[in-house]
C-alpha cells in the first residue's frame, strides 16, 4: 500500500528469518509447512547501502509550540536516495504520559530505506484528552508541511504504538480530523497498534478510578466521563 513500485528492498534479518526458518527437530521435519510468504506493505524501493551512518535531527518543534513536550526526533538515511522516502511515526508512551523520544524501537527501519520519525506530546496529567491526539495531529501536520525539505514522501505514512501510543495512533488514523470531514486521516496511510487499548469504558473497574490511567487521561472516573471515553475510543 505505502510501495507502489514493486521493486523489493534487500531484505532485514527478521524476514530472512521468517523466509528460511532454521532447520526444525526431528519431529517436525517430515512435517515441516512451507516457508511464510512476507508481504511487506512497508517496503521501500530506496535501499540504504551497508555501513551509511544514520543522520538524527532531534528535538524538531511542531505546531509553533515551544515546550519540551510538544517536538520530534527524525531518523533519516546518511547517504543520498532517489525520490522520497517512506514514513514512519512512532508514537511514544505505555499510559498517555508520552515517553523519552528516543527510546524509539524501530529506528532500525533507517537502514533499509525508511525515515522514521518519534513524536511525544503533553501527557494527560497535564492536558487532558484530547489534548494528547491534537499534538500527534500537528507533530504529523508539521511533518508532511516540511516532506520535501527531508526528503519524505507524504502519501506514504505509517503510524506505529504500543500501549497509548498505539491507542494514538489508531485514533490518528481512523478518526475525523477537525475541518477536513470524515473518514481516515488522509496522511496516514497505515496504522500498526501494539498491545493498545482501542475501547476505554471496557477496560474494566480497575480503569474507571479517576486515579487509573484511562481515568487521568478523560480527566476522571470513566463512569462519570462515559461520552468523553467514547469518544477516546
Amino acid at each position: 500500500l505505502l510501495s507502489p513500485v514493486p521493486r523489493p528492498a534487500p531484505a532485514c534479518s527478521l524476514c530472512a528469518l521468517v523466509a528460511s526458518p532454521a532447520s526444525a527437530g526431528p519431529l517436525f521435519r517430515s512435517a515441516r509447512p512451507p516457508p511464510l510468504s512476507v508481504a511487506a506493505t512497508l517496503q521501500s524501493p530506496f535501499a540504504a547501502g551497508d555501513g551509511d551512518a544514520v543522520l538524527a535531527h532531534r528535538g524538531q518543534p511542531y505546531g509553533g509550540h515551544d515546550d519540551a513536550r510538544r517536538r520530534f526526533d527524525l531518523h533519516l538515511p546518511g547517504a543520498c536516495v532517489a525520490g522520497s522516502l517512506p514514513l514512519v511515526v512512532w508514537i511514544s508512551g505505555d499510559d498517555w504520559q508520552g515517553g523519552p523520544r528516543a527510546d524509539c524501537p524501530v529506528t532500525w527501519l533507517v537502514e533499509h530505506g525508511y525515515a522514521v520519525a518519534s513524536i511525544d506530546y503533553r501527557p494527560c496529567t497535564a492536558a487532558v484528552f484530547p489534548a494528547p491526539l491534537e499534538d500527534c495531529r500537528e507533530a504529523l501536520a508539521t511533518l508532511v508541511r516540511d516532506a520535501e525539505t527531508w526528503g519524505v514522501d507524504p502519501a506514504r505514512i505509517c503510524v506505529i504504538g504500543r500501549g497509548a501510543g498505539g491507542h494514538l495512533a489508531t485514533l490518528l488514523a481512523l478518526c475525523e480530523t477537525p475541518g477536513k470531514g470524515t473518514g481516515a486521516t488522509p496522511e496516514v496511510t497505515a496504522a500498526c497498534a501494539v498491545a493498545a487499548p482501542t475501547h476505554l469504558a471496557s477496560l474494566g473497574a480497575a480503569q474507571e478510578r479517576a486515579a487509573a490511567a484511562a481515568g487521568r487521561l478523560v480527566g476522571g472516573p470513566i463512569v462519570e466521563l462515559r461520552e468523553v471515553a467514547r469518544e477516546a475510543s
